[in-house]
């Protein structure tokens, strides 16, 4: 393939690339991030894009979605970029939580995830939960001084135990305890004198 046939062909992707980036044809960018115990959405629609209202729709599933707020009057403008800001003060927490938004006549967009991580005193979380083979302790706090890492079926029996320091999370590999296989996993993280720091539970499934 020449030269010349090279840049044709590149020039001919170049839209279905450049769209398949976007949630939608009218937006410019469509994003999910925590802050503050809270998930903020935020989006910019492109010039020359308008519509009437706009509503924030938000699903623990990505099926069935439920409008959680919305902002009224005349979106976009027909001359530059506008952007706007959604905060979800009453998240999904701990959990993947879907948003899109529904731009009137314009239809939906398509949707963006985020797992918003809010602990609780002492509670800690297992990601994947449930799992098969790996995952992730996360801790209620990073543990600077050494603690020690306790796993106990749900029958009380311990699984093992083990030391973590300068960490907030842990990865368990059941295939190192199988013969222990419990359904249900507790876990707890206490400092040498006893101080627990996170309890949690996950499951294990075979």
């Amino acid at each position: 393939m020449t030269k010349r046939s090279i840049i044709i062909y590149s020039l001919l992707l170049l839209p279905f690339v450049t769209f398949s980036q976007f949630y939608h044809p009218a937006l410019r960018d469509l994003t999910a991030f925590s802050l503050d115990r809270n998930v903020v959405i935020r989006w910019t629609m492109n010039a020359g894009s308008t519509c009437f209202g706009t509503g924030i729709l938000r699903s623990s599933d990505n099926v069935n979605f439920t409008e959680i707020g919305s902002i009224g009057g005349v979106c976009g403008s027909t001359e530059v970029p506008v952007s706007y800001t959604f905060v979800d003060s009453f998240s999904l927490n701990n959990q993947k939580a879907y948003y899109k938004l529904s731009l009137g006549l314009l239809g939906e967009s398509l949707h963006v995830f985020i797992t918003n991580i809010v602990l609780e005193n002492n509670m800690a979380i297992a990601k994947p939960n449930p799992f098969s083979r790996y995952t992730t302790i996360q801790f209620s706090e990073t543990i600077v001084d050494e603690a020690n890492l306790i796993i106990y079926g749900i029958d009380g029996r311990k699984i093992m135990e083990t030391k973590v320091s300068n960490t907030n999370e842990y990865i368990y590999d059941h295939l190192a305890y199988f013969y222990n296989y419990n359904n249900h996993i507790i876990f707890i993280a206490r400092r040498p004198d006893g101080q627990i720091i996170s309890t949690g539970l996950f499951v294990q499934v075979q």
